[in-house]
């Protein structure tokens, strides 16, 4: 199991640690403006009171994009390099910033989300009463800030990450096969051979006849 690095008393994570969870809190960030944020109530000419659900997508458009950055760079990170993670990991960082950005503002004034949807539903930017906002809000917000930490921590960390894919290379050293050394041939009877192992021509026997030797 590997442990993770320590730096002034804050453990760094590993690659996987680090891309599994700004996956994670993307995702989180991201079904979470899907849901509604705000609640509210309008009136028009044929209805006494219209109930208002408006989404963070609506609410906030830049949380949702932001959500998208997250699980961008994630992915991103799970593939780079040393640096190319830690430019991922800024990424996780800025797209964790706009979630909490959109979702801060709209806990400080709902008021204003709540009058544009009402604009489109009735045409008049008129609430009854004043606009609530939902959990999903909250949810969205601390997402966003844990997504910051984590990018941060990345950035921190990537330095010690191996290059994505690395196991995969082929080792440097290759074997290489010896030539097997000569053999004489084992179809050739001892006849056929010279004292150096060297097959005997007829050359090679008119010269030893030419000696008075017997070349066999």
């Amino acid at each position: 199991m590997t442990v993770p690095a320590r730096t002034g008393g804050r453990a760094l994570p590993d690659r996987r640690r680090a891309v599994v969870g700004a996956l994670a809190l993307g995702a989180v960030a991201l079904a979470a403006t899907a849901t509604t944020w705000v609640r509210a109530t309008t009136s028009s000419a044929l209805r006494s009171q219209v109930a208002l659900a408006v989404p963070g997508s609506d609410a906030a458009a830049a949380s949702a994009a932001g959500a998208l950055v997250v699980v961008a760079a994630a992915l991103a990170m799970a593939l780079g390099g040393r640096w190319g993670a830690r430019v991922a990991g800024v990424g996780v960082v800025l797209g964790g910033v706009l979630v909490v950005a959109s979702a801060a503002g709209v806990l400080a004034d709902p008021q204003a989300p709540a009058a544009s949807a009402a604009q489109r539903a009735v045409g008049v930017g008129t609430l009854e009463g004043a606009a609530t906002t939902t959990a999903a809000v909250w949810v969205a917000l601390v997402a966003g800030g844990i997504a910051v930490v984590v990018g941060l921590l990345a950035v921190g960390a990537a330095g010690r990450w191996s290059r994505g894919g690395r196991r995969h290379d082929r080792p440097t050293g290759t074997a290489t096969a010896e030539p097997a050394p000569d053999r004489p041939d084992a179809t050739a009877g001892p006849e056929a051979t010279g004292p150096a192992g060297r097959r005997v021509d007829d050359q090679d026997a008119w010269d030893a006849l030419s000696r008075g030797e017997d070349p066999t």
